[in-house]
């Protein structure tokens, strides 16, 4: 009579694990892929060229809206911002502050009230489309933020990888090895 191995559970404990890693990868590569894209936007707007533009719109708005989760009445800002410059004789219009496309969104109040309508800029533009320009070319903090979490999120999923590997060649091995059964 043969003797069966007892089941302790940890027959999927690998493919547990190991989907676990796959879900973090997955997750970590598309905050890993924005967030460089998003510094080497930033980085090569370093060197965009400059053109002066003029500030039409800079206007910070509070809207209320019932938070679908608790039914909370909350707040949220909202900036309706445009410039206008000129590239070459063709005239743009502007709404992002930064080359990026991003904003901080608790720095809308000081952004409004520092470029008032009619106030000259600086703006920076692309000089291979000129339409995609900003007022800063500085990035903002979601570029290495963004590369942070997908990197911690990568870092989990080797872990994960780890101990799914470890868990089955455990139990390879131990499938290959004789079991002695209690009488």
């Amino acid at each position: 009579m043969t003797a069966q191995r007892p089941d302790d559970g940890s027959r999927w404990i690998w493919a547990i694990l190991a989907g676990l890693a796959v879900l973090l990868f997955g997750m970590a590569a598309p905050f890993a892929i924005i967030g460089s894209r998003l510094g080497d936007r930033a980085e090569a707007a370093r060197s965009w060229p400059t053109t002066e533009g003029v500030i039409v719109r800079s206007e910070v708005t509070e809207h209320e809206y019932r938070d679908p989760k608790d039914g909370e009445t909350r707040s949220r800002l909202d900036i309706d911002f445009a410039y206008t410059y000129e590239v070459d004789g063709r005239r743009h219009e502007g709404h992002d502050y930064d080359v990026t496309g991003g904003w901080d969104g608790s720095d809308l109040r000081r952004i409004a009230a520092a470029h008032p309508p009619g106030a000259h800029v600086r703006v920076y533009y692309d000089p291979s489309a000129p339409a995609r320009a900003g007022l800063s070319n500085e990035g903002t903090i979601m570029a290495p933020l963004f590369v942070r979490i997908g990197a911690l999120l990568g870092a989990i999923g080797l872990v994960f990888a780890f101990f799914s590997a470890r868990s089955l060649l455990r139990r390879r091995s131990s499938v290959r090895a004789p079991y002695v059964g209690r009488d």
